[in-house]
């Protein structure tokens, strides 16, 4: 006998063969009533009523909160056709709504634009497992007086930010049962309420209009010569047929009963997914902070500037042993069925056959010609596994795993006469939209006690000028680098409290990292005591990093043990890291490569320079240095950060950094 079915591994078997063997008119309890009772327990809510489809259930729920003609129903533009034709076939109207970039789902501000005295509800669909916001949507809809319908298919079992459980705050909330979903008894659905009056018309509604039905499924007790005389009437209401049948209520009920395990599955390959690309540039995936998907699929898009075409990344994918990729669906305003029939509009931005040429959703466009949605339903660690590396695979191919981040030390876009290396710019903001225009992804600004006065840092006026720089750039991190400890020793207090100082202004940045170069020389020697208060201070600091979440780098050219030993320590649980300066080390040693291999493990951050026959810096590339032989070792070892071009600024400095830029891409 052939092994069953992975996902059918619980009683599916069991209660599929309890109705063969008893018949569909046992004297147990129906399937149907079984799993309404647990599915309304499990959601603290009043009535469930199950169904054939999903579809079926929304096409019910527009019947029952009444839709005549020319009432409108909102419903983002970003989903499966049926949330469009089921609200046509109740008599609505679909109003097209966009969606938010990073969550793909319903943009708020653009659903309060659309509502019209004509608005008869509000269609929130939980898309690949991504969570509305339950609670703002709620508060839009009862200020409205309009319905709220949640449409749940993707997501059972998640919950939004506020911690509310997807398909409890809907006036009324439909589940799938379909064959990819989370849970599945080959299709079906259900529907769920805490309104009486709305239960009752959903249950007639989806039980072909029967007048002996109530909502919360216990049939009206009719006698048989009653029922079976010809003058008795038995509906009172127009409906459709679209009831479960006892086999996949059974099977439902079965899988139900396992809901954590198939949730615990989707969440691990999920979460393998994010944790794949949260650092990758080239990527932005579906995020809903705070909220608990169940990842129904995983998606994500590639940035605008990536010439992949979708087809390409998904037939190399399977190549790399994957589980074939998808395409997120037409919108809704794009398929034929409804573009033809000239179904729905997107609101003040339509005109007469909107539809055909819809304008109102640009941020749904953009992403549905992006969107690559990942399956999650792996059985075993195995196959989680196996999807992982052909990711990984894929991505390092069509050369996209590049997590590094290229910026240049503040102050080398500006030519200077005096020849001055580590000069603050005059015209400091002038160097962030040069910086922009050379592809670096960043810029790392400096901190000296020298110019201290002059320096934006420190003014809270000037600093709100960074924060909107910074977000203007691909990486939109503060690195910080502070010289003062090139001149004074770690173990004096006013060192200590000079940094805590930094730190405090960079904890108001959401993305921080501050290096602190040290003078081996001055902050390590062989004297124990000094070393010890040195390292003691270097906690304190370290350890007030962490409270506010700032990335550390030391940069250092002879490593010392004690504090190597302390950063080996402590790197699991804390941002904290050396600075590797490529040029600064070749002077100390030539073998770069293998100082770097030696101390990989703790470096976080990388300065780049050339040094010529002199030990001085020269321009990148015209030096001593083989950085084709460094960045072929940096793809080996996977590295992934920041690096900042320390480097000479050349007869112009905006035509050196132009042409740096260049070999970067090259030793990439």
């Amino acid at each position: 006998m052939k092994k069953k079915f992975w996902k059918f591994q619980g009683n599916e078997l069991k209660y599929t063969n309890q109705i063969i063997r008893y018949g569909l008119k046992s004297k147990f309890i129906s399937f149907n009533r079984r799993l309404e009772q647990a599915w309304s327990k499990y959601h603290n809510i009043k009535y469930s009523i199950t169904t054939n489809s999903c579809t079926s259930a929304l096409h019910a729920a527009f019947l029952a909160i009444g839709i005549k003609k020319n009432d409108e129903v909102l419903v983002p533009n970003l989903t499966p056709i049926m949330c469009g034709t089921t609200i046509n076939l109740a008599g609505g109207t679909p109003v097209y709504v966009d969606v938010n970039k990073e969550t793909f789902l319903l943009d708020l501000d653009d659903l309060k634009k659309k509502i019209t005295n004509k608005t008869k509800a509000v269609l929130a669909v939980h898309m690949y497992s991504g969570v509305c916001d339950l609670k703002s949507l709620d508060s839009i809809c009862k200020k409205n007086k309009i319905y709220l319908i949640e449409d749940c298919a993707e997501a059972v079992g998640a919950i939004d930010k506020n911690g509310i459980l997807v398909g409890t705050k809907g006036d009324i909330s439909c589940w799938s049962f379909q064959s990819a979903k989370q849970l599945t008894s080959g299709d079906g659905g259900i529907i769920g309420t805490n309104n009486k009056s709305l239960g009752l018309k959903l249950r007639k509604k989806s039980n072909l209009g029967f007048k002996a039905l109530s909502a919360d499924g216990d049939n009206i007790s009719i006698k048989k010569d009653e029922r079976q005389n010809p003058k008795y009437k038995r509906f009172d209401q127009i409906g459709f047929n679209y009831r479960m049948s006892e086999f996949s209520a059974a099977i439902a009920l079965a899988q139900f009963e396992r809901i954590k395990y198939f949730i615990s599955l989707r969440r691990k390959m999920g979460k393998t997914y994010e944790d794949i690309f949260k650092h990758n540039k080239y990527f932005q995936y579906q995020s809903t902070k705070d909220s608990f998907s169940t990842y129904y699929t995983f998606g994500a898009f590639l940035r605008n500037d990536i010439k992949i075409k979708w087809e390409n990344f998904r037939k190399k994918f399977i190549q790399n042993g994957g589980d074939p990729i998808y395409a997120a669906s037409k919108l809704i305003t794009q398929e034929p069925a409804i573009r033809n029939n000239l179904i729905g509009h997107c609101f003040k931005t339509c005109k007469k056959n909107c539809v055909q040429n819809c304008r109102g959703t640009p941020n749904a466009k953009f992403l549905q010609k992006r969107l690559l949605l990942f399956t999650t339903n792996q059985k075993n660690d195995k196959e989680v596994q196996t999807q992982r590396n052909a990711i990984i695979k894929t991505i390092k191919y069509f050369n996209l795993d590049n997590k590094i981040f290229f910026g240049i030390f503040q102050g080398r876009l500006t030519s200077t006469s005096d020849k001055i290396l580590q000069k603050f710019p005059k015209k400091w903001e002038d160097e962030f939209t040069t910086l922009k225009k050379l592809n670096y992804d960043y810029i790392e600004l400096f901190l000296e006690e020298k110019i201290n006065s002059k320096n934006p840092f420190w003014s809270e006026k000037n600093r709100v000028k960074i924060r909107k720089k910074i977000k203007d750039l691909n990486h939109k991190k503060i690195i910080i680098c502070d010289n003062y400890c090139l001149n004074k020793s770690f173990s004096e207090k006013k060192t200590y409290e000079y940094l805590i100082k930094v730190l405090k202004i960079l904890s108001t940045f959401k993305q921080k990292k501050l290096i602190i170069p040290l003078n081996d020389s001055i902050n390590f020697s062989n004297k124990k005591n000094d070393n010890k208060k040195i390292m003691n201070n270097i906690i304190k600091v370290v350890n007030y990093a962490k409270k506010f979440n700032i990335e550390l780098s030391f940069e250092t050219e002879l490593f010392p043990r004690n504090l190597v030993n302390y950063i080996n320590k402590k790197k699991k649980n804390q941002k904290l890291g050396i600075t590797f300066d490529v040029g600064n080390i070749y002077i100390k040693n030539s073998n770069i490569n293998s100082i770097f291999n030696k101390y990989k493990k703790i470096i976080n951050h990388i300065h780049l320079k050339d040094r010529n026959t002199k030990g001085k810096n020269t321009v990148l590339g015209e030096g001593l240095i083989n950085f084709n032989s460094f960045f072929k070792l940096l793809r080996k070892v996977n590295y992934s950060g920041e690096i900042t071009l320390e480097t000479h600024r050349g007869k112009n400095a905006i035509k050196t950094a132009a042409k740096n830029r260049e070999l970067l891409t090259e030793y990439i």
